[in-house]
């Protein structure tokens, strides 16, 4: 899977809501048993879209570490905001209590939010105060860098897959989770604009494949008339 790391923090945060409202009377166990969290796990993958194959472990953070190694705690997302986090801690073990384990990630998510939110603060109004608004050659360099994150996660191979019905909504979901961003149910003009700087490198993302590739994959539609045409 190719989440970002709003979207991995969105599901876990989803899953352990659902997982811990659904917690059976004699909680969950590790295996052996019916109520196995293990199960927990993979049912609530598969009613919310997702291929429990796909994800590491059944675990979203296991999932974001996995695209660089294999899933290793010491990288999971939950310890870059607590180094002390550890999903297995009594005070709220994920499997034991996942209500408990549920409120740990609200609280690391908060703290991660006003940690971005500092961060972009910082950037704009002390290490850039006489930025202007319309200051375009920022506006490019940042785009310029998110675009280089994302060959360094996932290269060009992806990309080179992509017909333009893909890129069109790639480019629109970005754009959309900014301005309502379901994921937070509230908006921001600073989420909406690192959203759209997102967008901004999905469209360059898109024209260097044009670009590298003369022509992009064609739709199913277009697959299924150039068959026909052939036919005849």
């Amino acid at each position: 899977m190719k989440l970002s790391l709003d979207e991995t923090w969105h599901y876990c945060l989803e899953m352990w809501k659902s997982i811990g409202e659904k917690k059976p009377r004699g909680g969950y166990r590790l295996g052996g048993s019916p109520n196995n969290i293990h199960n927990a796990k993979v049912n609530w993958l598969r009613e919310n879209g997702f291929d429990p194959a796909c994800v590491a472990s059944q675990c979203f953070f296991c999932d974001y570490v996995s695209r660089y190694s294999w899933p290793s705690c010491s990288n999971c997302p939950g310890k870059e905001i607590d180094s002390k986090f550890d999903c297995r801690d009594n005070r709220y073990c994920y499997y034991a209590s996942p209500k408990k384990f549920y409120a740990k990630l609200v609280e690391l998510n908060e703290i991660r939010l006003k940690f971005e939110h500092a961060k972009f603060v910082i950037n704009r109004y002390i290490i850039n105060p006489n930025r202007s608004e319309t200051d375009m050659e920022t506006i490019l360099n940042e785009i310029q860098e998110e675009r280089i994150r994302q060959l360094k996660l996932w290269g060009n191979e992806a990309d080179d897959l992509n017909t333009r019905n893909d890129w069109a909504a790639y480019i629109c979901k970005y754009v959309a989770d900014g301005a309502y961003s379901e994921r937070e149910k509230r908006f921001s003009e600073d989420n909406f604009r690192q959203c759209l700087i997102k967008a901004g490198a999905l469209c360059v993302a898109a024209i260097e494949a044009i670009d590298r590739l003369g022509k992009l994959p064609q739709t199913d539609l277009e697959s299924s008339i150039q068959k026909h045409l052939n036919r005849g």
